[in-house]
């Protein structure tokens, strides 16, 4: 993606309103590069990295939601159909947004990240420091997750697991500075995102070097130790940003909708309706006979999108303990994350049954949080509404970069 000037940088700064005290000012038209470097903006500039992001994670959540199979399209809009029948080839205005937009908040925390060492009197114990890392290393995560190959900076295509590994370097990074700076909170979530992006990493290789997926249930565990119920969301603030899924998943009116099989989730082991997928009735049939439904988890724009928690935590501890034999080890991990729902406890020692309830809790976990399209690549499983092309070209798909990146990358020339 093209470099962007400070002055537009500035202007991300100015506009974006996710966080509290971001920059205001009367005209920002008559600041310059220079201003930047004045220590008055400090704070603006590392709330920026998250601000940038807040303003397309919610649609980078909802594509790849509807890609994968937590949500099912309602018309006949093509791009969104493309998405839905499982079909990531060629131009998708949808995709072609997420990419551009992501990339941007990427550029943005990475620029950021380097005014604020300049700027700041000890980065390496500034929290401010910590959290654009942070930030930067979840954007990066994104494109990762999505995106089949990711250049940065008009720079030449990497795999998404050489970028997977940036993100490792940038939260070991967040980690260390958090703990410096008496954070908690960042530094149990750094964690926590090291261990996700560990076991990325592990799937992304192959799935056979156990080191790593032994490195992220240590990071895990470490995140646990900090906080054993740690969470941190991306943060919404109306009309500055605003979170899409809550109306833009609304059976009325709408035209992607949560897909009607969730709405008949039954927890396997109690037989009850399960209470992770919160819905509202039937609200109408879709013209292609589908119960249309509109989801609860997020009630409205200014809910937040969990990022890092406790519970994937314990689950990708759980999924290293199946992969290493420990299966009472895996049994109790899974059962914490499901009594903390009130669910009752799961029991086997039967390696497949432990590996279908394992698949089971992070489908239902984080439903509409950008987990299921990894997960559906990474297990193999193969949505119901895919096309038959699709379903016969696999799991181990992603979307292509945008065209504007194709077009001003010389390295796609």
């Amino acid at each position: 993606m093209i470099a962007k000037t400070a002055l537009g940088l500035l202007a991300i700064l100015v506009t974006t309103a996710s966080c509290s005290d971001l920059l205001t000012v009367d005209n920002p038209t008559d600041i310059l590069d220079e201003d930047l470097n004045d220590t008055r903006y400090v704070s603006a500039l590392a709330n920026s990295a998250e601000g940038t992001l807040s303003l397309i994670y919610d649609d980078a959540v909802r594509y790849s939601e509807l890609a994968a199979d937590g949500i099912m399209h309602v018309s006949n809009r093509r791009e969104n159909v493309q998405l839905d029948q499982g079909d990531f080839e060629g131009f998708n205005a949808r995709t072609e947004v997420v990419w551009d937009e992501v990339s941007r908040s990427r550029w943005t925390a990475t620029e950021v990240t380097r005014r604020l060492d300049e700027l700041l009197e000890n980065p390496q114990q500034d929290l401010r420091a910590a959290r654009v890392r942070y930030w930067d290393a979840v954007a990066r995560i994104t494109l990762a997750d999505f995106f089949k190959e990711v250049p940065m900076d008009a720079g030449p295509p990497q795999t998404p697991a050489t970028v997977y590994q940036q993100a490792i370097d940038l939260l070991t990074a967040a980690a260390g500075i958090a703990q410096a700076a008496q954070s908690t909170e960042y530094e149990a979530a750094s964690h926590g995102t090291l261990a996700r992006t560990y076991r990325s990493l592990y799937y992304e290789q192959g799935g056979t070097d156990m080191g790593l997926l032994a490195s992220a249930a240590q990071h895990a565990r470490q995140a646990l130790e900090l906080d054993s119920r740690f969470r941190l969301d991306l943060v919404y603030a109306p009309p500055g940003s605003q979170n899409g899924l809550a109306d833009g998943l609304r059976a009325i009116g709408q035209y992607d909708v949560m897909q009607a099989t969730w709405a008949h989730t039954v927890d396997p082991v109690s037989g009850e309706v399960e209470p992770r997928i919160p819905h509202g009735p039937v609200e109408l049939t879709s013209a292609f006979g589908d119960p249309v439904y509109t989801q609860m988890k997020y009630a409205n724009s200014s809910s937040p999108i969990p990022v890092s928690r406790w519970q994937e935590a314990r689950l990708i501890e759980a999924e290293y303990y199946w992969k290493s034999g420990d299966l009472g080890s895996a049994v109790e991990a899974i059962n914490e994350v499901r009594a903390a729902v009130g669910l009752p406890e799961f029991q086997s020692q039967e390696p497949d049954e432990v590996r279908q309830q394992l698949i089971y809790e992070r489908a239902a976990e984080f439903w509409l949080e950008g987990r299921r399209w990894t997960d559906i690549r990474y297990y193999g499983i193969v949505p119901s509404r895919w096309s038959e092309a699709s379903k016969a070209a696999g799991t181990n798909r992603r979307w292509a970069v945008s065209l504007r990146e194709q077009g001003t990358n010389p390295n796609y020339q």
